[in-house]
């Protein structure tokens, strides 16, 4: 959006808010609605660096909202300021070692983005003035009025996306255990069959979440199967993004007695993923209710989020993935797990 005006007369009798015909039909807003809480100006182009793809960011984009940001002031992106760096296409060119050209086709895509409004005279002068307390009065320049009122829904979807590249990743921990849970079988037959589900046997090939979940899926009954077959323990253990908790702390073998079977007891008292919410810390408790809006908006709280969420919470805590994967490969890490599990909950 460009919007110009004659002089800097009509700038101070607030027409900057006019558009000029031909340009753009709807008013510009010279102030904005501040920073989100917790978010400093400095790393606003980290956010948008993280999300370049989704924006159609290039290298050169980013590097002009780098330095235009460290034009403006911290008090510039109060509530209620006008936000706007006036600086000279050719000078902001000569700092970046870039054409004017260049710097016209950068803010241009800027604009398109959503990211930036353009303010300018009649002759295309850019310029501003700042009250003796540094208040920005009046300015025509680049004014990024769009991009702070846009950040709740930047950093929002940044939360999205991280949540969705964590819960890929515990996934793709989860896979290879299965594989080398199928390796260690030494059966021909498992191995053929694991690879009907994945061929190469590379969970880090694949990034769709719901297809790793599904291979995953295919893993678990294979290991399970074959595991029977051969006489092996069968073991109820996964990885950090488990579907449901561990709730049988006794290993089924094939060797087992009717008669050790009926002396087991009775476990019918089950928590469930809402009891776990209610109960979590305040801050674990933050943290799920983050990871179900990411995972499953809308949805009630489940397992899948309590697991995935927990795997993450467990590394903040200062224990590794690796630690956390390979507990539950023992009948002791079995029976660590839940109270572990109740640490956290704790934390």
């Amino acid at each position: 959006m460009t919007y110009q005006f004659k002089s800097i007369t009509d700038c101070e009798a607030h027409a900057l808010t006019q558009p000029q015909t031909g340009t753009n039909t709807s008013p510009l807003k010279m102030t904005h609605d501040g920073l989100p809480d917790g978010i400093k100006p400095l790393a606003i182009t980290d956010l948008l660096e993280s999300l370049r793809g989704k924006l159609q960011l290039r290298d050169e984009d980013l590097a002009y909202l780098r330095l235009m940001m460290r034009k403006l002031r911290r008090e510039d992106f109060l509530p209620g300021r006008i936000c706007v760096v006036w600086e000279s296409v050719t000078h902001i060119a000569d700092q970046l070692g870039l054409l004017t050209r260049q710097i016209n086709r950068i803010e241009q895509r800027l604009i398109r983005a959503d990211l930036i409004a353009k303010t300018s005279s009649g002759n295309g002068f850019r310029f501003g003035r700042r009250r003796a307390d540094g208040v920005i009065e009046i300015a025509a320049g680049i004014n990024f009025a769009p991009l702070i009122n846009r950040m709740p829904d930047i950093i929002a979807y940044h939360r999205l996306t991280t949540v969705a590249a964590n819960q890929l990743k515990t996934s793709r921990r989860t896979a290879a255990d299965l594989i080398a849970q199928i390796r260690a079988l030494k059966a021909d037959e498992a191995l053929r069959a694991a690879r009907a589900a994945l061929p190469r046997l590379r969970p880090s090939e694949i990034n769709d979440l719901k297809k790793i979940e599904a291979v995953i899926d295919a893993l678990e009954a294979i290991l399970a199967d074959f595991s029977t077959t051969t006489g092996q323990t069968v073991e109820a253990a996964r990885s950090d993004s488990l579907d449901r908790p561990y709730t049988k702390t006794v290993i089924n073998t094939k060797t087992c007695t009717r008669a050790e079977n009926e002396e087991r007891p009775s476990r019918n008292v089950r928590t469930t993923p809402a009891q776990v919410h209610e109960l979590a810390s305040e801050q674990f408790a933050e943290i799920l209710t983050m990871y179900k809006d990411g995972i499953e908006p809308g949805q009630a709280m489940s397992w899948r989020v309590i697991c995935t969420a927990a795997a993450d919470f467990a590394q903040m805590q200062g224990i590794s993935g690796a630690d956390w994967a390979n507990w539950p490969r023992t009948h002791e890490g079995v029976q660590k797990r839940p109270h572990f599990m109740r640490v956290l909950l704790c934390a």
